[in-house]
């Protein structure tokens, strides 16, 4: 295996994050702290000076990006849609990609591998069962449907690429779950709905464990090791912010909604979570939460 920090004595890894935003920067970070050379694409990088090589193009517009030169060792795609639409979508996780991966394709022939943060809403399920890498990938939603899309492309540029579907992404700065139940704003009730969480360190510290993981495979749940009944998650915070809500009574007839994503096959490959549960990764975001308030 390849030394996480060397291509060949003396020569620094260089890495290529399209898209660098919630969390390409704080994978920027982590690979700085290692040694790596970054170059972060956004298409308003932060005015701040920071030791990350910033540089601005948008990545669905493939004049903007001919301007750079993407020589890297690795490459990992991060871009998220700017708001809930199939446009947005569709220049976010296709054009966007598309773009980036036949950049790449001209400035680093000779890349060891592309990461895309894909989304577990690729998977269409939505009775409350279990899922994992192997389970169908039928998104019912267009979201999840220009995402898997974005899979696609990857599988099919002949780079070597990995997926990662992350699930609901939480942490510092992402405070709105918050406030609204601090302002009552959320209601219990009596059906199971199922929620997959990964706190932003473990978005990034994956990423970053993927890139040089040996003999990897093609896709990796990214979520913690706790799917969780949404009235578990809100009840537990309500708790631990001395907050009380009534339940609200459920329509007569409803099941089991949402689905249980699986993270076996991350874990199987060394990872482990900095935050194994929402508890963990809440309980430290509650008291800085709490502090600025």
């Amino acid at each position: 295996m390849i030394p996480y920090q060397l291509i060949e004595e003396g020569v620094l890894t260089k890495v290529v994050i399209g898209g660098c935003g919630y969390v390409g920067t704080r994978l920027a970070e982590l690979l700085i702290d290692k040694g790596d050379e970054v170059l972060a694409i956004r298409r308003r990088p932060p005015a701040e000076t920071s030791p990350i090589r910033w540089a601005s193009a948008d990545l669905a517009d493939p004049d903007s990006l001919s301007s750079l030169d993407l020589e890297c060792d690795f490459a990992v795609y991060c871009a998220a849609a700017d708001e809930p639409t199939e446009g947005s979508y569709t220049r976010a996780y296709v054009q966007g990609l598309n773009h980036f991966l036949e950049r790449l394709k001209e400035c680093s022939p000779q890349i060891r591998r592309v990461v895309f943060t894909s989304s577990t809403g690729v998977y269409g399920q939505d009775d409350g069962s279990w899922v994992s890498e192997e389970s169908p990938t039928k998104p019912v939603r267009f979201t999840g449907q220009k995402v898997l899309e974005g899979e696609k492309l990857l599988m099919e540029s002949g780079l070597p690429g990995i997926v990662v579907r992350f699930g609901g992404i939480y942490g510092p700065g992402r405070d709105r779950l918050l406030r609204m139940i601090s302002e009552g704003r959320v209601q219990l009730t009596d059906t199971p709905s199922f929620t997959n969480r990964i706190h932003r360190e473990d978005c990034a510290r994956s990423i970053l464990h993927l890139l040089h993981i040996e003999n990897p495979q093609f896709a990796y749940n990214g979520v913690d090791n706790d799917p969780s009944d949404r009235n578990e998650v809100y009840s537990w915070l309500a708790e631990q912010m001395g907050v009380h809500f009534e339940k609200e009574e459920d329509q007569l007839g409803s099941g089991p909604s949402g689905k249980r994503v699986r993270n076996d096959r991350l874990v199987e490959s060394g990872y482990r979570c900095v935050y194994p549960t929402f508890r963990e990764g809440y309980a430290e975001f509650i008291k800085e939460w709490s502090e600025k308030k």
